[in-house]
């Protein structure tokens, strides 16, 4: 069964320079053991997210792979309670050694921290 609501289309990713700079210059960051979240909000279009996995952090290209399908998963599952935020991930340490499951975790925990602290400042 196939849920509209959780889907992740090209709406809902920042794919041009100018979006990613302007989340890098105006955003604040949610450090995590694992990844760095870089946000700032979007005006009303719904929860974006943008990728920074750099080759020094993984250097394989299947494992880089690997990590952008666990973040993509993660944040479509919570980008319900992330509306109105533009998302930038950055990996901040080498990733190889880690199973997906640990990845995972690291990025709910993080989803879960910033929609809470949405909901409280909103």
């Amino acid at each position: 069964m196939h849920n509209n609501c959780l889907v992740f289309p090209k709406k809902s990713r920042l794919l041009i320079p100018s979006d990613f700079q302007r989340v890098f210059k105006h955003g604040r960051k949610n450090r995590g053991a694992l990844f760095t979240l870089i946000y700032c909000k979007n005006g009303g279009k719904g929860a974006r997210l943008g990728l920074a996995i750099a080759k020094r952090h993984v250097p394989l290209a299947v494992e880089r792979n690997r990590v952008r399908r666990i973040i993509r998963e993660s944040f479509r599952q919570h980008q319900l309670a992330l509306s109105g935020h533009d998302f930038v991930v950055i990996a901040q340490n080498t990733l190889l050694e880690l199973s997906n499951a640990r990845l995972q975790e690291d990025l709910n925990q993080q989803w879960k921290t910033l929609a809470n602290y949405f909901v409280g400042s909103s």
